[in-house]
């Protein structure tokens, strides 16, 4: 008789053990949500992102936990006193960017209508393995379709106006003159490829 008891009562102690568990699991899924919420919440606060001259605007500012940001874009090339070539810069805000930013790089139809780069944003799977997580990601421009002329208009407005209201906002303005002659040569470059 007292094994009996002693079976339903190893019983009851493992049920309550196996309700606390998934109390705790639900508890605790209640609490990662209500953490993610609160860092999506807190990123709208922070300054900072990839000012984009072709959109005016500055991406990648909201990181979430699956998503990242990259950038792919020209640039004079500091070893050569010529001008004739350039530098491909290639970045991200972590690792997910700028793997996918370099990936970019290997489809050149993906720049038919973002001819000096831009900012792309990388939708990371949900799945458990990290590696799997980075190879199946999808990737999305952020910075819209233009012409090479565009991010010259752009700049040019940037100078011209008050810059409060526009992604050029945080730079002094010798550095938008030189952003300005860097743009021209850029742009110039960008159109002549596009008609050969």
């Amino acid at each position: 008789m007292n094994v009996r008891y002693s079976a339903q009562a190893l019983e009851d102690v493992q049920g309550i053990y196996e309700w606390r568990a998934r109390q705790s699991t639900e508890i605790a899924e209640k609490v990662e949500a209500a953490v993610f919420a609160a860092a999506d919440w807190l990123a709208g606060f922070r300054e900072g992102g990839i000012l984009d001259p072709a959109d005016s605007k500055v991406h990648g500012s909201y990181v979430r936990h699956n998503n990242d940001f990259g950038l792919v874009s020209l640039a004079l090339n500091p070893y050569d006193s010529t001008d004739r070539f350039l530098s491909v810069l290639v970045a991200g805000r972590s690792g997910p960017g700028t793997a996918h930013a370099l990936r970019t790089l290997a489809v050149p139809q993906q720049f038919k209508d973002h001819p000096l780069g831009g900012v792309i944003e990388v939708l990371l799977d949900e799945g458990e393995n990290w590696s799997d997580k980075l190879q199946f990601a999808d990737t999305r421009w952020q910075t819209a379709p233009y012409k090479a002329s565009r991010v010259v208009t752009n700049v040019l407005a940037a100078k011209s106006s008050d810059r409060s209201h526009t992604a050029f906002r945080h730079l002094p303005e010798t550095q938008v003159d030189v952003y300005e002659t860097i743009v021209h040569m850029l742009a110039s470059r960008a159109e002549d490829l596009s008609t050969t």
